[in-house]
């Protein structure tokens, strides 16, 4: 037993500390959540909800794809300096170089009154851009110390920052007037500091001229990385065409409920994203050997088996959940679809931890096509749905969307690389699902 990959290199220990860390700054959005419902009226909160959506879609835009596809590079050279310094500042360049795409869009969507969900003025398109150029640069920071062997110290970080944004956002709505504006600008100011934080430990690895040695390295990184900016950017924009339809059909306070359930739904994946952040390098860097198959077996039978049991009590506690976090009564419309957002977002989850195969055989471009198909379903069928079948209908059918692709995609990424999972337990769980 000693001899496992659970305890090589003290992994127990790290994935554990990295877990526990990230978790912390998870759970102080989960402390936050009741007190932020209670203090903004229902229609502030989808604007804040439609924000931090529009914010993911834009990150997603500024990775290109860099932040997965040097994985692998970062991963198994995290003791050449030469290579770790080339790779951090060549993504920081293009990230700033992003960043000035990103202003010219939004001087455009300004100056042609174009809509982003629930964002429209010129105030909330200004704090978009300096959230983004915050956060974004925290997460590549964040993203670079995790797969470089420091996932400790850059958990540990993040959890500050996290902490940090809420209080100040707490404050700002406390103090001044309760709206998703000045929520808002208590994340920035978190992130700034963070900013500050992040910067002492990346200051090092930053360089202005790279270095020949690696330039033909960067061109094959460029190349693989490619495929992953689209799918990330497939998985974000799906969720906003998701939240553009539904705030289409909705009053502003009747999306505002639909955004604080959909949150409330999400709560138990930063349980799963957490520790799927702190061991997805391991299974990365074992990928295919005995040891990491017998723990992704684990780790997949341990994910089933909880997520079963959160389904479960969702479906049968809901009105006690809603109370706890201060959601006394919830419009008929919405109720009953707390544990179908849940399911929905968890099969995500298992989609992104169990699809290694796709990665370790060059083969980036098939999840690609899956997700593709799905945004266009989505795109095709969504408002057809949603008209005929109400609210209810087209969450049902986005979650059945969601679980089609996921299916697909971890059965087509087990075919290219066995990773260990029970593929028996996974049919009937799907199955289950769509049951």
């Amino acid at each position: 037993m000693k001899n496992s990959i659970l305890f090589k290199g003290n992994l127990l220990r790290d994935v554990s500390a990295f877990a526990l860390a990230n978790i912390m700054s998870k759970l102080a959005a989960l402390f936050f959540l009741p007190f932020i419902i209670t203090k903004i009226p229902p229609e502030q909160f989808g604007i804040y909800d439609s924000f931090l959506v529009v914010f993911t879609v834009f990150s997603s835009v500024l990775s290109l794809g860099l932040d997965s596809g040097t994985a692998n590079y970062l991963a198994n050279h995290s003791k050449n300096a030469g290579l770790l310094k080339t790779f951090y500042s060549f993504t920081i360049y293009v990230f700033i170089a992003n960043m000035l795409l990103l202003s010219l869009v939004l001087v455009l969507l300004f100056k042609y009154e174009v809509s982003l969900i629930k964002i429209s003025s010129q105030k909330f398109y200004l704090l978009l851009w300096i959230f983004v150029f915050f956060q974004y640069f925290n997460y590549l920071t964040f993203n670079f110390l995790r797969w470089t062997g420091r996932a400790n110290v850059s958990a540990v970080i993040n959890s500050v920052i996290s902490l940090l944004s809420y209080i100040f956002g707490a404050l700002f709505i406390s103090i001044y007037q309760e709206n998703a504006f000045n929520l808002i600008l208590g994340l920035i100011l978190g992130n700034v500091l963070g900013f500050l934080i992040y910067s002492f430990f990346a200051f090092q690895y930053l360089t202005l001229r790279i270095s020949k040695r690696y330039v033909p390295l960067l061109r094959k990184v460029i190349v693989q990385s490619l495929p992953f900016g689209p799918m990330s950017l497939t998985k974000t924009g799906s969720i906003a065409i998701e939240r553009t339809i539904v705030s289409n059909f909705l009053s502003s306070e009747l999306y505002g409920y639909y955004s604080i359930l959909s949150r409330i739904g999400r709560m138990p994946l930063f349980l799963y994203n957490s520790f799927g952040s702190a061991v997805h390098p391991y299974l990365f860097k074992g990928f295919g050997s005995i040891e990491t198959r017998e723990l992704s077996k684990r780790i997949y039978n341990g994910l089933i088996i909880s997520a079963v049991f959160i389904f479960a009590l969702m479906c049968i506690y809901e009105a006690e959940i809603l109370s706890i976090f201060r959601v006394s009564e919830l419009p008929n419309e919405l109720r009953g679809l707390l544990s179908v957002l849940f399911i929905g977002q968890f099969v995500l989850v298992l989609r992104s931890l169990f699809s290694n195969g796709f990665l370790i055989s060059g083969r980036t471009i098939y999840p690609l096509l899956l997700l593709f198909v799905g945004l266009l379903g989505l795109l095709i069928f969504g408002d057809l749905i949603i008209s005929k079948f109400n609210v209810s209908g087209f969450i049902i059918f986005f979650t059945y969307l969601g679980v089609f692709i996921s299916a697909i995609s971890i059965y087509w990424s087990e075919y290219l690389g066995k990773s260990g999972i029970n593929k028996h337990i996974l049919t009937l769980m799907f199955v289950l699902i769509i049951l």
